[in-house]
């Protein structure tokens, strides 16, 4: 890719500058730069100066591609064109977006409206903000004060940070060899929150330092490359703050993915039309906000639609592929062709969400049937041979229910087998779904008598909501499963 025509004035920063952090299941893309294809990835940089601007290049594949932004502690998202500005490669498209201007966000960046942010001695900390809280900043659920949950003192509290480079690199798959990991928590930044005299909220000696994050707020509906950053020509990078040293990883669909969660007149409601992905954000997942509650960096290995087995789900119709296909990938969008494999070994979990079970019921809904067969024949005597339907179709459903179960199993041990020390995490969410999933999979998940492979289920399991979840749903989701993680920790 020649960027050299999106660089213009400014001083030009390679992606791989070790003062650059990255975070997430990251690869190369065809031309060397890093390429974000999961939810939740990002790259975080830090540093002293007054503008600044990223290289991005894209391809789309389904609805629009918005990228995801926070700066100084202030969350924004711009939508790409992908294909649309003239410089198009294979389908890609490069531009150079601008973020900051003489220390202000760019006009052009669409603020995200859902959270309030503090700050406590340089530290970003981002509160979920949305309509789970009330107008005097009370969480709904606990009554207990917004800022005070969210106002940590110390690093050990402290919302996760990103990292890429040599040296300060969480787990991205460069083929330059960008693996090692920097990880511990700071001895600094030990005083409370506190607002400047201007009313800014930001620290008095914060003039003209910034703090950029970029991430990716979809799933591989699209691919996004960073080609660098610029930085004016006086601007000096800094250090970031080490990731945390808990890490977590999710295997999921959608719902993990934080797929149109920010369509908030539409909570426990079918999905707005015509969305075109403009209301999907990954930082609202309850993935990613469980992985803050816990202080814990976050592989989000999600995709919307994705089943357990290929030829099910609704992912990449109408050959369908399955998490068994994907799970050990970077790249595997068929489009893309060359699928690409990751190395395991750059990251080791602490804890694993398995969380799919959900899309598995299109094109048939077997679990279903079985349960409502057996319902009926233990309720009033029927044969089973004398319920409605042909008796080929429940035999069907039988052998689909055994090898649906045989799989999920097997997929729980490649993952026990790639994470011996890990803790496992067997659930689905409240979307709606028919329950004898979650029956499966607690019969599987007992079957495996592993002390550190547990079952959990939400409140409202599988009946909470048609559509996808909600920023104040997700914040809920979090909130439980984070409680349950840390009972077992």
């Amino acid at each position: 890719m020649d960027i050299s025509k999106f660089l213009g004035d400014g001083q030009y920063i390679l992606p791989d500058h070790p003062k650059l952090q990255y975070c997430g299941r990251i690869g190369r893309g065809n031309n060397g730069m890093p390429e974000f294809v999961y939810p939740c990835t990002f790259v975080k940089w830090r540093f002293k100066g007054r503008d600044a601007s990223v290289i991005l290049t894209s391809r789309r594949f389904y609805q629009d591609i918005y990228a995801g932004f926070i700066i100084d502690g202030h969350q924004y998202k711009m939508m790409l064109n992908a294909g649309a500005d003239g410089h198009s490669r294979d389908g890609y498209a490069t531009e150079r977006v601008s973020l900051l201007k003489d220390g202000k966000a760019d006009e052009r960046l669409i603020p995200v409206e859902y959270e309030r942010i503090l700050y406590s001695d340089e530290r970003l900390i981002a509160a979920e903000y949305s309509r789970a809280f009330r107008a005097d900043g009370k969480n709904m659920s606990t009554g207990t004060d917004l800022f005070k949950e969210n106002c940590r003192t110390d690093a050990t509290g402290a919302e996760p940070s990103v990292e890429i480079g040599p040296g300060n690199t969480d787990s991205v798959d460069f083929s330059g060899g960008i693996h090692q990991e920097s990880e511990g928590r700071s001895e600094q930044h030990e005083t409370a929150c506190r607002t400047n005299s201007d009313g800014s909220g930001l620290p008095e000696n914060m003039e003209d330092i910034h703090e950029i994050v970029f991430f990716k707020r979809q799933d591989a509906m699209n691919v996004i490359e960073m080609g660098g950053i610029v930085l004016d020509t006086d601007a000096g990078l800094l250090e970031c703050d080490p990731l945390p040293v808990l890490k977590m990883e999710v295997y999921g669909d959608s719902v993990s993915a934080g797929e149109v969660s920010e369509a908030l007149d539409c909570v426990a409601a079918p999905d707005p039309e015509g969305h075109e992905g403009k209301y999907s954000n990954s930082w609202y997942s309850y993935s990613w906000m469980t992985a803050r509650r816990l202080n814990a960096r976050l592989h989000d290995i999600a995709q919307g639609g994705i089943a357990l087995l290929d030829g099910t789900g609704w992912f990449s119709w109408p050959d369908f592929i399955g998490l068994e296909s994907i799970y050990d990938k970077v790249r595997y969008y068929p489009e893309l062709k060359n699928a690409t494999h990751w190395d395991f070994s750059k990251y080791i979990p602490d804890i694993v969400v398995i969380a799919v079970g959900q899309n598995d019921a299109n094109p048939l809904d077997y679990m279903k049937m079985i349960r409502e067969r057996e319902a009926a024949a233990g309720s009033n005597g029927t044969a089973l041979s004398d319920l409605p339907g042909k008796a080929g179709d429940y035999e069907d459903a039988d052998l689909k229910a055994q090898c649906w179960k045989e799989h999920y199993r097997d997929f729980v041990l490649r993952i026990r087998g790639l994470y011996k020390e890990a803790l496992i995490i067997c659930a689905t969410t409240i979307l709606n779904h028919d329950r004898a999933w979650d029956d499966v999979i607690e019969e599987v998940v007992a079957g495996l008598n592993d002390p550190k492979v547990k079952h959990f289920l939400y409140t409202g399991n599988g009946c909470g909501t048609p559509g996808h979840i909600r920023i104040p749903e997700a914040e809920r989701m979090s909130e439980e499963l984070a409680g349950f993680i840390n009972s077992l920790l």
